[in-house]
């Protein structure tokens, strides 16, 4: 196995294990375990168990950006799109949720490095969902004279907000992913009349 090979699986491990257990009880043992490697091996990539939680926290933000790009990306319709990214979201915060409690909870664990990469991130996913945006006026879905940068925190406040409300609060039945874009196209308020 090359190092390359060797320090994702480290990586990976890694990540399983504060998935599963949290930052402060998992053990450099717990991850040399899942990764089926000798506990001094991972010294030989990594320093210590903050430097691990860093890469996969990382690899994480990054890969889920990923991820959220290609379904924004496919030839589908702006519904389809946007409902294909809620159930994503709602999939990622459920599987990560540690890691999200960790995000949250300890704000000693989120490095500098950390906040750069998910500050570049959620910038350019941002522009993501105001190219799904676009999508949505160019199919006569989405008023042309939105406010682009509103419609986003919307999105995301639902995606994120409402989503983990189901995750933590442990919710039961199923999501209305088309009762989310509902509300958020045909808005809150009662429909009035123009003057």
């Amino acid at each position: 196995m090359s190092d390359v090979d060797k320090r994702e699986l480290i990586i990976q491990s890694a990540l399983a294990v504060f998935i599963e257990k949290g930052f402060y009880n998992a053990k450099i043992s717990d991850i040399a375990e899942k990764a089926g490697i000798g506990k001094g091996t991972i010294y030989e990539y990594f320093a210590s168990k903050k430097e691990i939680f860093e890469e996969a926290f990382t690899g994480t933000i990054v890969n889920n950006y990923e991820k959220s790009r290609e379904i924004l990306n496919k030839k589908t319709s702006f519904r389809e799109k946007l409902a294909n990214y809620f159930e994503y979201k709602y999939n990622c915060i459920t599987i990560q949720r540690s890691l999200a409690e960790n995000f949250l909870a300890h704000g000693e664990l989120i490095s500098r490095n950390i906040k750069k990469i998910f500050f570049e991130q959620t910038i350019k996913h941002n522009e993501d969902l105001r190219q799904l945006i676009n999508q949505g006026i160019d199919e006569k879905i989405v008023r042309a004279n939105i406010d682009k940068d509103m419609m986003v925190s919307c999105i995301l406040g639902i995606s994120n907000t409402y989503l983990g409300t189901w995750v933590f609060m442990k919710k039961e039945g199923a999501i209305d992913y088309n009762k989310m874009i509902d509300s958020i196209l045909d808005g809150f308020g009662e429909k009035r009349e123009e003057n």
